[in-house]
């Protein structure tokens, strides 16, 4: 179990932060723009909220995840490009 920031801050947002993470269930973990995280020994910055766009990378399977805005919740990158095309074909 675990998870630690790779990076953060950007040009656009001081709490956008980009996670590397072990196991998918380590995404559960993760902070979210309304709640922190599950704190890990010896952490004090992981555990606290980030912001929407936030990305984790899942290294057990290289999966790309990233948080949603409108649900407060960790999405599957691929999820989010299913939904954003849904959005264009209507």
């Amino acid at each position: 179990m675990g998870y630690i920031v790779f990076k953060c801050g950007n040009n656009n947002d001081k709490n956008w932060k980009y996670f590397y993470c072990d196991r998918t269930s380590d995404i559960e973990l993760l902070p979210t723009y309304f709640k922190e995280g599950i704190k890990q020994e010896n952490d004090s910055l992981s555990y606290r909220q980030c912001s929407p766009g936030s990305r984790a990378l899942c290294l057990e399977n290289s999966n790309v995840y990233i948080l949603n805005k409108d649900e407060d919740k960790w999405i599957k990158q691929d999820e989010c490009i299913n939904i954003e095309l849904e959005f264009y074909d209507e």
